[in-house]
């Protein structure tokens, strides 16, 4: 695990494993590139081949051969992607990101080839590709990818432990802090307050209502770098 002045990031080495094994996967299913759709809360695929945590709508596209491209949306959110991307060649999509991608996909010569679309593509953006890209065969591949993904490193298991710890920080404050009276806000603001500050940010937290049999809060926060 290394740092920045943005956030912790997964090292080179684990990158150049994680294309390695993408790239295997890529060939054994007959693909030129891959082209990943992230969004907020759905972005795995994106992140996990760029570092980048999507703050609105990106697409990736990595080549089998060749350096990778990120497109991102809101022009003002550039620097910090460009800061926590492994690759340097991260753009803005500009006013129609999927019309950007295609035009990239045509000038790296493989518009006509045989690609693999990853992550949750909306409807309209999966038939703006299409149509973008009539000669190119597009092909699933979100759910081998996922089985890749499943597949931890040492280095991904040591993120997922400081996500864990975490959790136990947040649970603990809530020991020490909950009382009779407490409102929803107050105990959200309890868990989130123990790991923002060290860098972590919210997965997601739920709890269940004192009527409830099971009275609980559970929190599950997670680093910056993710752990996709």
């Amino acid at each position: 695990m290394s740092t920045n002045n943005v956030s912790p990031r997964f090292s080179d080495e684990e990158f150049l494993r994680r294309y390695q094994a993408v790239r295997t996967v890529m060939a054994a299913a007959g693909l030129t590139a891959i082209i990943a759709y992230g969004q907020p809360g759905f972005d795995a695929e994106v992140q996990y081949l760029s570092q980048f945590p999507v703050s609105r709508e990106g697409v990736l596209v990595f080549p089998a051969e060749g350096e990778p491209a990120l497109f991102i949306q809101y022009f003002n959110h550039l620097p910090t992607a460009r800061k926590l991307a492994f690759f340097p060649d991260v753009r803005w999509g500009g006013p129609d990101m999927i019309a950007s991608v295609a035009e990239h996909i045509q000038a790296q010569g493989l518009a006509t080839q045989r690609l693999g679309i990853a992550g949750s593509f909306p409807a309209q953006r999966l038939a703006s590709l299409q149509q973008a890209l009539p000669k190119a065969t597009i092909v699933d591949i979100t759910e081998p990818f996922l089985q890749l993904r499943l597949i931890k490193s040492q280095e991904e298991i040591e993120f997922m432990r400081r996500g864990a710890a975490f959790s136990n920080l947040a649970m603990e404050a809530l020991e020490h802090q909950v009382h009779a009276g407490i409102t929803e806000l107050e105990l959200a603001a309890i868990v989130e307050g123990a790991y923002l500050g060290l860098g972590g940010k919210t997965h997601i937290h739920y709890g269940h209502d004192a009527d409830e049999p099971a009275n609980c809060v559970c929190s599950c926060p997670a680093t910056l770098a993710a752990h996709h």
